[in-house]
């Protein structure tokens, strides 16, 4: 009779370790799958006009715990990333703007920084916000700084032809805030 007790005692210990990691895998109910980042950015890209397949799969793959994450682990890294990529480009703003000598040069990258200053403050609050899995906030605060590259961009072409001498970094951000905004969205 004792074997018996052991086999009624193993089976109720394997049952409780699989409840526990079904319930360990999803607090919200869901199932937190990996989501592979090529599949992921080829149905962004299918989806939002903006988004460009080739660069949404390279930013992704840069950071290495890409391959791993679920749809809010990709969109937590691209705002990361985005985030990263704003405060780059506010600090290369910084240092042209006190190398200017044109005042109304020196005005455009006054406003580049502003636009560049709230996108950082908003990004910092919808990174905590998806954290918090508040996707709702985080989308609202992520559409209020998408276009800060384009009005860098705008302000530019008010005061000189041609390309700004931050259009590089405009167009990166763009692409970075579509790619991150859509993966919020996906898992909105």
């Amino acid at each position: 009779m004792r074997p018996l007790k052991c086999v009624y005692l193993f089976m109720f210990i394997l049952y409780l370790s699989v409840r526990q990691n079904a319930a360990a895998t999803s607090k919200d109910g869901t199932c937190a799958t990996v989501a592979g980042v090529d599949e992921t950015c080829k149905t962004l890209a299918e989806g939002e006009d903006d988004i460009d397949e080739d660069f949404c799969v390279s930013t992704l793959k840069s950071d290495p715990r890409s391959a791993s994450a679920d749809m809010h682990g990709l969109a937590v890294i691209a705002t990361k990333q985005l985030l990263a990529h704003a405060s780059s480009t506010e600090s290369k703003i910084e240092e042209m703007m006190e190398l200017e000598t044109d005042g109304k040069e020196k005005d455009v990258f006054e406003s580049c920084l502003d636009e560049y200053r709230d996108a950082l403050d908003k990004l910092n609050d919808a990174l905590d916000n998806l954290n918090s899995k508040l996707y709702d906030e985080a989308i609202a605060l992520m559409e209020k700084v998408f276009d800060a590259g384009e009005i860098c961009e705008e302000a530019f072409l008010e005061v000189q032809e041609g390309a700004s001498p931050v259009a590089s970094e405009d167009r990166n951000y763009g692409q970075l805030a579509g790619v991150a905004l859509a993966l919020a969205k996906s898992v909105e």
